[in-house]
């Protein structure tokens, strides 16, 4: 079943951002949005939406060959249980 309304994809998109990190995993913003095939600007918004909730965190850096570095992004330790 297709999600229908944009409040269904957004609530989709976040499941699915969350499945990215199971099992410890530790991804950037990049990642999550080639793993759910959307733009990074989409992946970060729905990050920051899953960040202010206390689910995801920041942790280090990545170090970068130009630019601004990446930070990899973990699921809180003590976040509630999904």
């Amino acid at each position: 079943m297709r999600p229908r309304l944009s409040g269904d994809l957004r609530r989709a998109n976040r499941v699915e951002a969350m499945r990215c990190f199971y099992g410890g995993r530790t991804l950037t913003r990049a990642e999550v949005a080639g793993q759910l095939g959307v733009s990074v600007a989409t992946a970060g918004t729905i990050i920051s939406e899953l960040t202010a909730t206390g689910l995801l965190e920041e942790t280090e850096s990545t170090k970068s060959a130009g630019g601004r570095p990446a930070s990899r992004l973990r699921t809180r330790a003590s976040a509630p249980y999904l």
